[in-house]
C-alpha cells in the first residue's frame, strides 16, 4: 500500500479556466505560494494534438521533454509527468520540492 506524504493544494480549483484570465491565476499563484521560498519550483504539463502526446517538467531553468505513445490520454500524460517529477524530487533529498500542476484530476488521483 502506498501512502502520500505530499501536500497537494487545490484552493485555485474554484476558477474556470475558460473564464479566468492568465494574470489572475498567476496572482493567485503568487500568493498562494509566497511563504514556501525554500522550496525548488517544478513545473509539470502535458499536451496532446495531431502531432502525438508529450510532457513537460521544468526544474530549476532546466526543460525535459517526453514523448508518450498517441494512445495515452491527456489525464494520463499529465499524472506521469507528477510522477517522474516526484522521482527526481526522491533522489534529492537535499531539496525541498513544489510541484506545480494544471491537471486537477491528476492531482485529486495522487491526493487520493
Amino acid at each position: 500500500m502506498w501512502i502520500s506524504t505530499y501536500n497537494i493544494n487545490t484552493d485555485l480549483n474554484f476558477l474556470y479556466k475558460e473564464n479566468t484570465p492568465l494574470n489572475i491565476y498567476k496572482n493567485l499563484l503568487k500568493s498562494t505560494i509566497k511563504h514556501l521560498t525554500k522550496f525548488q519550483e517544478t513545473h509539470t504539463n502535458a499536451s496532446k494534438n495531431n502531432e502525438g502526446v508529450g510532457i513537460f517538467i521544468i526544474k530549476n531553468n532546466l526543460q525535459s521533454s517526453f514523448k508518450l505513445p498517441s494512445t495515452c490520454s491527456i489525464y494520463t500524460a499529465e499524472a506521469v509527468a507528477i510522477l517522474l517529477a516526484i522521482k527526481f524530487i526522491n533522489k534529492n533529498h537535499n531539496q525541498k520540492y513544489i510541484i506545480l500542476n494544471d491537471s486537477l484530476s491528476s492531482l485529486v488521483s495522487v491526493k487520493n
